[in-house]
Formats: structure tokens, C-alpha cells, sequence
């Protein structure tokens, strides 16, 4: 799967998703908005804490996920 890494604005709410989140979204450099609400990404985020630092909001209420910071 590939991504259009200029998206600013990226809504995946209420889709039913399950599996591994794609590592494209740590290389979407201008992403302020990722919602991830209701639905099921178990394991581990693949986001690093630039990525996260870089997030206005990150939505996940409802959302089996874990997401961990990779301080490297």
C-alpha cells in the first residue's frame, strides 16, 4: 500500500480496519490530524516520538491500539 505523504488532514474513523498500521504514516511529514476511532489496530504503533511531536491530534478512543514512542 502507498500513501500520498502530503496529506495534512487523514480520517480512517469507523472503517473496520484490523491488522498492522502501514509505517507510512511516520513518513507523512506534513500530517497534523490522523483519527484512528473505532476500529482495531492491535500491537504497536509504528510512530516515532518526531512523528508525534509533529501531530496536532491524534484521535484513538474506542480503538484497540498501543502506541509506543520510539525515543531513538
Amino acid at each position: 500500500m502507498s500513501a500520498n505523504l502530503d496529506l495534512a488532514y487523514v480520517d480512517m474513523s469507523s472503517n473496520q480496519l484490523n491488522g498492522t498500521m502501514p509505517k507510512f504514516f511516520a513518513e507523512m511529514k506534513k500530517l497534523k490530524y490522523l483519527n484512528l476511532e473505532n476500529n482495531e489496530f492491535p500491537g504497536v504503533l509504528p510512530f516515532n516520538l518526531t512523528f508525534m511531536k509533529r501531530l496536532d491530534v491524534l484521535k484513538s478512543v474506542e480503538t484497540a491500539i498501543c502506541v509506543t514512542i520510539d525515543f531513538r
